[in-house]
């Protein structure tokens, strides 16, 4: 798990985060080759254990701070680093429809109660997508096709990070 949807999660969804999260994530830093004794003690914990959510919390702010991540500040933040997280998903992870359609559908799910316009073009290719695949003229790029969505999703993803990155 990145640390962006863990920030997500924590700002809007806590009650989706347990230690199993938090525990993956800190194997994902060891695999992405940090090392730090707070990141171990993290990814240590037993995942058939039960642990407090203030023990868990206690954890993961002294790997963020060892690892000199600043939280975000504000809601807009959050969802920002977010979408710049499922991006990066988008074109590194999409190789298929399917996959391109359940990243898109997670990250327009989690953005889409949220009046934030530079997410406007996510939502706006997640329409499309909803479209071209029944059939419909897409409403908002109308150079969005069946055979072509996976790559033009890559290069929207691209353009949304270079431009709130």
């Amino acid at each position: 798990m990145d640390t962006e949807v863990i920030f997500y999660l924590r700002w809007f969804a806590p009650y989706r985060l347990n230690h199993v999260s938090y525990v993956d994530w800190a194997i994902k830093q060891i695999e992405n080759g940090y090392n730090l004794e707070e990141i171990y003690e993290l990814a240590g914990l037993y995942r058939n254990v039960e642990y407090s959510n203030l023990e868990i919390e206690k954890y993961f702010i002294a790997c963020i701070k060892g690892l000199e991540i600043s939280e975000p500040e504000t809601e807009s933040e959050v969802l920002i680093n977010y979408s710049i997280c499922m991006c990066k998903a988008i074109i590194e992870k999409c190789n298929s429809r399917e996959s391109l359609e359940h990243i898109v559908g997670e990250l327009t799910s989690n953005i889409e109660d949220f009046n934030i316009d530079i997410l406007e073009p996510l939502m706006k290719l997640s329409v499309d997508l909803f479209n071209i695949k029944h059939g419909i003229k897409p409403e908002y790029y109308i150079e969005i096709s069946n055979e072509n969505s996976i790559e033009f999703a890559k290069a929207l993803a691209l353009i949304f990070i270079k431009e709130n990155a």
